[in-house]
């Protein structure tokens, strides 16, 4: 048997064996690590603008890249990379596709448009595949780690010009601005996020001798933000601390608009009930109304059936529901609807019972509010009643005499 070895070319003056790539080399995430870092701006790690500007500015595909990080203040983003000014490919060809999007979006081409955003952003992905003739994968690896670098950079440059930096994650950083800004707060985010880009190309320029395509966006401002708990986190880590869990807040936006991002409004699982009850939640707490009050009207409102028609699960299977070796209720759902697997349904909708999950489709006739109230309603309640020294039970009356009611 003759196998070709398929040669291609992979950076100026030099060409790579498209056999000889090793399929067992993997490239770290890019999620930063978790740093005090939560502002109203938001730099992105891995979006197409970080990922553009990190191929145009540092990452070309091959042995070599365009700067020599080794003895730089990026050692370590991609240790097994070299980078080189003047052999690279890459760059140029991710400025053409810039100017190609701009054209696109200038003509109303918005298909067009997001297609070549794909297209650049699909570079992060065939280099860190052992299939793609341009394999590398120190390539994303220096991606990945120069999204971190910018968020833990502009954390830092952000604490030393005094501002309190609460929070951050894989693509975004807040920051609480400071008294004397709050009467033109967006201004004043603009502003901040302009100086932060011109420190950027400062030090770019002066370490790297190129120029900065890095880009922080503005994102949006929030006037009130809840951050819960690290589930796990120690008696020390505080709300808002760098134990904050990952990608879960809500926030109050200016025109009295709640955001809640990574919580239970915004997953599947959840019912319509407990999104609506988390949404109406936050708002009370952002605006200051009383809470104990709602609270209890909510669960007798519950108990009295007139929420009934919100308390409908409505998930989907991943597989077949006789691969379930330990079948969730949403299984044992659909299990009732298809006993013998024949039909392979994957979704379906049904209510908790005082018997277990039925579909909706044998119409149950009895809910039981126990569930709801316990695994949707009293872990969301808790989760801010806590920060005032208050809990679901003893607003309530008490869970075991809950357990009881009917």
């Amino acid at each position: 048997m003759i196998r070709a070895n398929l040669i291609v070319s992979h950076r100026r003056s030099s060409a790579v064996n498209t056999n000889s790539v090793n399929p067992w080399i993997i490239h770290p995430a890019g999620r930063s690590k978790s740093t005090k870092v939560k502002f109203m701006m938001k730099p992105r790690s891995r979006d197409t603008k970080v990922v553009v500007a990190a191929y145009r500015n540092f990452v070309d595909p091959g042995f070599h890249s365009r700067i020599d990080l080794s003895n730089q203040a990026l050692k370590g983003l991609s240790g097994r990379a070299i980078f080189t000014l003047v052999e690279h490919i890459l760059p140029g060809y991710i400025a053409e596709l810039l100017e190609r999007r701009a054209e696109a979006k200038g003509r109303g081409d918005a298909p067009l448009a997001q297609a070549i955003k794909i297209l650049m952003n699909a570079m992060y992905g065939v280099m860190g595949s052992p299939g793609c003739r341009f394999y590398r994968p120190e390539l994303p690896s220096a991606v990945t780690g120069i999204g971190r670098w910018v968020l833990e950079s502009t954390s830092a440059r952000l604490k030393a010009w005094g501002y309190q930096v609460l929070y951050g994650d894989t693509d975004s950083v807040f920051v609480k601005l400071k008294t004397e800004e709050r009467q033109d707060a967006d201004a004043a985010g603009r502003r901040l996020v302009h100086r932060v880009d011109e420190w950027f190309r400062e030090i770019i320029r002066e370490r790297y001798g190129v120029p900065s395509y890095l880009e922080l966006e503005f994102e949006k401002r929030y006037v009130r933000l809840f951050l819960p708990e690290m589930r796990g986190a120690g008696k020390g880590a505080g709300r808002g601390s760098a134990e904050g869990a990952v990608k879960r807040y809500a926030g109050m936006l200016p025109g009295g608009e709640v955001e809640i991002k990574g919580m239970e409004f915004v997953r599947s699982d959840s019912t319509p009930m407990a999104r609506e009850f988390q949404y109406e939640l936050f708002r009370r707490c952002f605006t200051g109304e009383a809470l104990a009050p709602w609270i209890r009207e909510t669960v007798r409102r519950l108990r009295a059936g007139e929420f009934d028609d919100k308390l409908i699960y409505r998930r989907r299977l991943s597989r077949r529901a006789s691969e379930y070796k330990s079948p969730p209720p949403h299984v044992k759902a659909v299990k009732l609807l298809d006993p013998e697997g024949k039909k392979d349904l994957r979704e379906v909708t049904y209510v908790i019972t005082p018997g277990g999950p039925v579909p909706m489709q044998l119409d149950p006739r009895e809910i039981d509010y126990n569930h709801y109230i316990e695994k949707q309603l009293r872990p969301l309640a808790d989760d801010i009643l806590s920060l005032r020294n208050e809990s679901f039970d003893g607003i309530i009356g008490g869970r075991q005499l809950e357990l009881f009611a009917f």
